[in-house]
């Protein structure tokens, strides 16, 4: 019988009762309580059922829980996950800004010129923005880098009236990315 626990590793514990559910260290020898449930009460009992272990929170409380209340926690997969996240986000403000520069600093969408058409336009991204008092639903007209400077910016309007100077996030870059794209290669 394959365990995916060992001595030593995080934990989640989903208390059955629902009272106490948290991150946990398991504190046993797993191997060895694996044997002893099986000769105590039988493979199969144990398949179904799990088997007792102890685990200590993060105030050195210990508890004994049963196996199939735990779930893994897969630290190393979120850490890598965190650090490919910022490497990504680093190469879209890279891609960004040698996009900006190739077009003179600014990428700006052609909106229609009369008031009907301009209703019925899609624009190709609506996103929230930090504005100076709160965050705007804005549908993006230019993305811009002011000269000398890595900045990036973007105009858009909302609800109709034009807003100007939304400085864009690490969070935001694949939003002004896509209009980018989609300005530039519609």
């Amino acid at each position: 019988m394959k365990i995916p626990f060992r001595n030593g590793q995080r934990v989640w514990w989903k208390d059955p009762a629902g009272k106490d559910s948290g991150y946990r260290t398991i504190t046993c020898d797993v191997q060895q309580r694996l044997c002893d449930a099986i000769k105590e009460s039988g493979e199969e009992a144990v398949r179904e059922d799990g088997f007792m272990i102890r685990v200590v929170d993060e105030v050195s409380t210990q508890s004994e829980v049963f196996t199939h209340e735990l779930e893994p926690v897969c630290e190393h997969t979120y850490d890598s996950l965190v650090r490919r996240e910022k490497e990504l986000r680093h190469d879209m403000e890279l891609h960004i800004l040698k996009c900006l520069r190739q077009h003179g600093g600014r990428v700006s969408l052609k909106l229609p010129t009369n008031d009907d058409d301009l209703e019925d336009f899609e624009f190709p991204v609506t996103t929230a923005l930090y504005g100076r008092h709160s965050n705007d639903n804005v549908d993006i007209t230019d993305v811009y880098v002011e000269r000398n400077h890595s900045t990036i910016y973007a105009d858009g309007q909302v609800d109709g009236i034009v807003q100007r100077g939304y400085q864009l996030h690490p969070e935001q870059y694949s939003d002004a990315l896509w209009f980018i794209v989609s300005v530039l290669y519609r």
